[in-house]
């Protein structure tokens, strides 16, 4: 499991890179910056949700088994 995992991480990493890698670099620097800071936040954002989710996940059958 951790290794699938640790490859779909991978995937990601290469996909992030090669979309801003391969960017136009026309245009003014400081809005592509904030393009590029924007994307950053939106993936942390969405990895947060996951995890997140995650731990809600784990979390709950834990909870339910104390109540018992």
């Amino acid at each position: 499991m951790g290794t699938i995992r640790g490859a779909i991480r991978f995937a990601e990493r290469v996909e992030f890179y090669h979309r801003y890698h391969n960017r136009d670099m026309k245009g003014n620097p400081i809005e592509r910056r904030l393009e590029f800071l924007e994307d950053i936040i939106d993936n942390l954002v969405a990895a947060n949700k996951k995890l997140a989710d995650a731990l809600q996940e784990v979390s709950s059958p834990l909870l339910a088994m104390e109540i018992e």
